[in-house]
């Protein structure tokens, strides 16, 4: 039977004796429905002596729990005949049994493991209702999410996009490489997802490249070091030679690297774990210890001596200014002392890379040596990567990659697809910034990434494309800010994006807020498919690229998104002659929705 609140009240005016018979039976039937759910004794006995207990595994009949001293028990072994559980009340496993707990339903309770009993049993977890799909009772609760996948449970979530599927489209059957699905999304532009990045990336690649753990300690490590945690090695590339199945990395800078297939890896994947702030980048002169040198002519110019071994500067840092999203300012470039001296506005700076000098400008008055200790210099090129060829590579933890970019690579047919995981979510900065080219750049891959953060690079901060095959991406919660950087590169075209995806590539994303990027926010151009769940974009930084999803695709999606924080003249939402699907987009009022074929809109202000 169903039960209301009506249904409550009635219950509580029997105990004052107002109501009729029949109504107090039907309040007390459903408590003793809720009760049963709580009930085991319906369906596992008192021990017995003479019964023959399984493992639940053996599935012969047999019963495998028991009930004994007013405690649970699981049997570890088959054939378990005779064995009494344990009395003692500080005993809770011995050779033959297991305590279990009793799991615990009504309608107001989070899942939690242990046994469940008969009648009907939902459920709470991660702000989804769950219903028990399993006839066979007693029935052992030990991972629900796992326990879905087996169809053990049932979700009972009313969402439109449930199951990856809106009207008669199953986004499982489109992007069927997926793997990670949204189980529910909430009109404020939020999508749920059936597990993390990290859980995934472990489930999927059952297996890992070599065995045991290799610690890496930059600062105090030695390559001549066995690894281990008492003797750490010093280098990231050492760590790798070792082969471990997992790297653990202290904090402290460490030099770009590459990690590259020697053979058909299949199914396994290596495991980076960043213990404590990993940072990954060239090597650069540290602007704060340095003597600056007056110019001789130009009395606001200082100068210093720049080490000829290391690479370009690609940007100086002033921590003692912030830009929109909280992050030091970059300082503007000039191509000459002259030009710094004429048209630098206060503050700049000019790397003559014949002479391997750095002047830099800080206002008209300042000696910079007074206040040298807020600069920071970061360095790089074209080659300040880290390349992964043919590899299936898990990164997890506060890894930050400044000046460096990400370039997993399909170089070959006879190579394994490379798979990049990424799991970060940390509230230290970017993870990923001021690179030369394209932050993450995707070449015939496939990645996931969660929590990752994208900041001034050169180019796309997100960019996919082919390289023999289509690159397939999922992006879950991340931020993407200033891609393009015209402030740190003053000539680069204001064409970058946020996101972008070209030639036959497919990208889902769920969530992330792209926003303040020097060309369109999300571009998707070629032959592939794009799906936006819960997607947010802001204001293009560039007035000509004022667009907030940009399609020229067959398909793409949008779920959900939001278009806010633009100006008047932007175009939230546009497809050029091609597919464009649009299931409640929150824009601005003066901001439109305009090209391809849109259908199924509704709803576009909440």
């Amino acid at each position: 039977m169903s039960f209301t609140v009506e249904q409550l009240r009635v219950l509580i005016a029997a105990m004052n004796g107002r109501i009729e018979g029949d109504e107090i039976t039907a309040a007390f039937e459903y408590v003793a429905s809720l009760l049963e759910q709580n009930d085991t004794s319906s369906v596992i006995n008192l021990w017995d002596v003479a019964e023959t207990y399984d493992t639940p595994a053996a599935e012969n009949g047999n019963p495998s729990y028991t009930e004994s001293g007013e405690r649970l028990w699981r049997s570890k072994v088959d054939g378990n005949v005779g064995n009494e559980p344990p009395s003692d009340s500080e005993t809770t496993e011995d050779t033959y049994w297991l305590e279990v707990s009793k799991g615990e339903t009504n309608p107001f309770k989070e899942w939690t493991p242990g046994i469940y009993g008969a009648g009907l049993i939902v459920l709470f977890h991660n702000d989804s209702l769950y219903k028990l799909n399993v006839a066979s009772r007693p029935f052992e609760s030990v991972n629900i999410e796992e326990e879905v996948k087996e169809e053990k449970w049932m979700i009972l979530t009313d969402s439109p996009v449930n199951s990856l599927k809106v009207g008669n489209i199953n986004f499982s059957e489109e992007f069927p490489w997926l793997g990670i699905t949204p189980k529910s999304c909430s009109s404020v532009g939020r999508s749920l997802y059936s597990s993390n990045v990290y859980d995934y990336a472990i489930t999927t690649h059952s297996n890992l490249i070599g065995g045991g753990v290799v610690w890496v300690d930059g600062p105090n490590g030695n390559d001549a070091n066995d690894g281990t945690e008492s003797f750490p090695v010093k280098t990231i590339p050492r760590a790798l030679e070792l082969n471990p199945s997992h790297i653990k990395i202290l904090e402290g800078s460490y030099r770009p690297f590459d990690f590259r297939a020697t053979d058909v890896q299949a199914n396994k994947i290596k495991i980076l774990q960043a213990v404590g702030k990993v940072t990954i980048c060239e090597l650069a002169d540290d602007a704060a210890t340095a003597t600056w040198v007056q110019h001789s002519s130009y009395g606001a110019i200082y100068s210093m001596n720049l080490n000829s071994a290391y690479k370009d500067v690609l940007t100086v840092l002033d921590h003692s200014q912030q830009d929109r999203v909280g992050q030091p300012r970059s300082l503007h470039p000039y191509n000459s002392v002259i030009e710094l001296n004429t048209f630098s506005n206060g503050t700049g700076y000019f790397h003559d890379t014949g002479t391997d000098t750095l002047y830099l400008r800080y206002t008209s008055s300042i000696d910079v040596n007074s206040i040298k200790s807020n600069l920071e210099i970061v360095t790089g090129d074209a080659s300040s990567k880290c390349l992964f060829y043919g590899t299936k590579i898990l990164f997890e933890g506060p890894f930050f990659f400044k000046g460096v970019f990400l370039q997993p690579l399909y170089y070959s047919p006879t190579s394994s697809r490379p798979y990049l995981y990424m799991d970060l979510k940390s509230d230290d900065g970017p993870n990923v910034s001021y690179a030369i080219t394209h932050g993450l750049d995707s070449l015939g891959a496939t990645t996931y990434l969660q929590g990752v953060w994208i900041h001034r690079t050169r180019g796309d901060n997100f960019h996919y494309t082919d390289s023999t095959v289509p690159s397939y991406g999922v992006e879950i919660d991340v931020y993407s800010t200033f891609a393009g950087n015209k402030e740190g590169y003053p000539s680069a075209a204001n064409t970058s994006n946020g996101s972008s995806i070209h030639g036959n590539c497919e990208i889902v994303r769920f969530n992330g807020l792209y926003e303040l990027n020097f060309g369109p926010e999300i571009v998707d151009t070629g032959n592939g498919k794009s799906l936006n769940i819960g997607v947010k974009v802001g204001r293009s930084v560039d007035s000509g690229n004022s667009y907030g999803l940009y399609s020229i695709l067959p398909q793409m999606w949008c779920i959900f998104c939001e278009a806010t924080g633009l100006k008047n003249a932007d175009i939230a939402v546009s497809g050029e002659g091609n597919s464009l699907h649009i299931y409640s987009v929150n824009y601005n009022t003066k901001s439109e929705v305009s090209g391809g074929e849109i259908d199924e809109e509704y709803n576009p202000y909440f």
